[in-house]
C-alpha cells in the first residue's frame, strides 16, 4: 500500500456539505470524496478524457485511508459572496448582489492518505495533484513511499468504542463518470457518509493490498 504525504502552501478550506456558501465550515481532515476526485481530475488532467473513464472503476473501487492530522486550528472569517438570490434567478438576468458570508479556515501542516496500488500509473497520479477538491488547499507532494503499517488513520466506527468519532464522505456505490465528470450534463454530487473513529496502527500482514490482509 502507497503512503502519500502533501505539504499545503496555504489555509487549508474544504466545505462541509451540508453547509451552504455563505456559512461555510471546513472538514478538518481530508475527505475519501476529495481524494478520488482530484484523482481523476489528474488522470483527465494528463490522459484526457477517455481513459479517465477507462480508469473510473478503479479510481472508485480502490482502498483508500485517511490520515488523521495531530493537530488542527480553525477560524472563522467573514467574506464577501455572493447571494443565495444571485443562485436561484440572478444567473439568467446578470445580477451580482453581494453580501457578506463566513468560511472556516484550517492551519493544518500535511495531508497523508494511503492507497493500495491497483490504479494503473497511480503514482504518476499522485504525483500531479495540487489541490484538494473545492477548496483553497494547494498542495505538493512530499513523500512517496510504500507502507508497512497505516498511521492514525480513519476506519469505521464499531458503535461501542466510547471514542471521538468523525464524519467520513466518500463516493456513492452507485456513482458513475458522468456523475463526478465535472463538465457533464447529468453532473450530481453523490456521496456516502460513514462514522468514523481513529485506529493509532494498523499493520499490514504481507504485500498484499487487500484489507482482508490486514489486522489490528
Amino acid at each position: 500500500m502507497l503512503k502519500a504525504t502533501y505539504t499545503l502552501s496555504n489555509l487549508f478550506s474544504l466545505k462541509r456539505y451540508q453547509d451552504g456558501h455563505l456559512n461555510c465550515r471546513s472538514f478538518h481532515y481530508i475527505t475519501a470524496y476529495a481524494v478520488r476526485s482530484a484523482i481523476l481530475g489528474t488522470i483527465i488532467q494528463l490522459d484526457g478524457k477517455a481513459k479517465a473513464k477507462e480508469l473510473f472503476p478503479y479510481v472508485k473501487n480502490a482502498l483508500l485511508f485517511v490520515q488523521a492530522p495531530d493537530e488542527t486550528v480553525g477560524n472563522m472569517n467573514k467574506i464577501k459572496r455572493t447571494t443565495n438570490r444571485f443562485y436561484t434567478n440572478g444567473v439568467a438576468r446578470g445580477e451580482y448582489a453581494m453580501t457578506i458570508g463566513v468560511r472556516e479556515y484550517v492551519d493544518m501542516d500535511k495531508v497523508t492518505i494511503y492507497m493500495d496500488n491497483t490504479i494503473p500509473n497511480l503514482e504518476l497520479y499522485l504525483k500531479n495533484i495540487d489541490h484538494w477538491g473545492e477548496s483553497d488547499g494547494v498542495c505538493s507532494l512530499t513523500e512517496l513511499t510504500k507502507a508497512d503499517a497505516l498511521e492514525n488513520v480513519l476506519v469505521p466506527w464499531d458503535k461501542e468504542s466510547d471514542v471521538e468519532i468523525y464524519e467520513q464522505y466518500d463516493w456513492a456505490k452507485k456513482m458513475t463518470f458522468e456523475d463526478v465528470y465535472m463538465f457533464s450534463d447529468n453532473v450530481i454530487r453523490k456521496q456516502e457518509r460513514t462514522l468514523n473513529m481513529i485506529n493509532p496502527v494498523i499493520h499490514l500482514n504481507n504485500n498484499s493490498n487487500h484489507v482482508e490482509k490486514v489486522t489490528v
